[in-house]
């Protein structure tokens, strides 16, 4: 009992210093209202069986970004408010992160972000808490060869369409 209570005072003394110092930051922009995020490494694990439903490609807008073919995702299109969202599905040839967003023209608030490459499902733990009623938007964005992701840095994926890949779900 006293060895499971030390390794778990030492994973979350690892976190807490590894957040300070290179994981999570985000700060305030003065010309928008989305905020800087940058994360770091995987983020989240993998999860199996999820559902897939509320699967769809391209945001309100065309913006430039990395086009690939074929890449979409897929979210339940319902899920429960919290700090977390359920990632049923990616198709994509590359690593590719998934970004959550309260507005589906990225111009608000990224509310978390995980790294996707071999796994094709899993979860995206949240910066900022979703709300009960809220709709909020899921996106791929490009990995770079670093494997970090930073809101001013990696580009969206963006379909054939132009538009980024995108999808969206109602928190509950």
């Amino acid at each position: 009992m006293f060895v499971a209570g030390l390794i778990i005072g030492l994973l979350i003394a690892w976190a807490w210093f590894d957040l300070r110092s290179n994981g999570l930051r985000s700060t305030s922009s003065t010309s928008t209202s989305t905020s800087d995020l940058v994360v770091t490494g995987m983020g989240t694990q993998a999860s199996s069986g999820a559902s897939a439903s509320g699967s769809s490609t391209g945001g309100d807008t065309t913006t430039s970004g990395q086009q690939m073919t074929n890449a979409d995702i897929s979210v339940p299109a319902s899920q429960p408010a919290g700090s977390s969202v359920a990632v049923s599905s990616i198709t994509s040839a590359q690593p590719v992160w998934v970004v959550v967003y309260s507005h589906s023209d990225r111009s608000g608030q990224v509310m978390g972000a995980a790294r996707f490459a071999a796994r094709k499902s899993g979860m995206v733990d949240l910066v900022h808490m979703t709300v009960s009623g809220q709709t909020y938007y899921v996106g791929l964005v490009a990995d770079t060869a670093n494997h970090t992701y930073a809101t001013r840095v990696n580009v969206p994926v963006v379909g054939s369409d132009g538009k980024q890949v995108m999808t969206s779900f109602v928190a509950q």
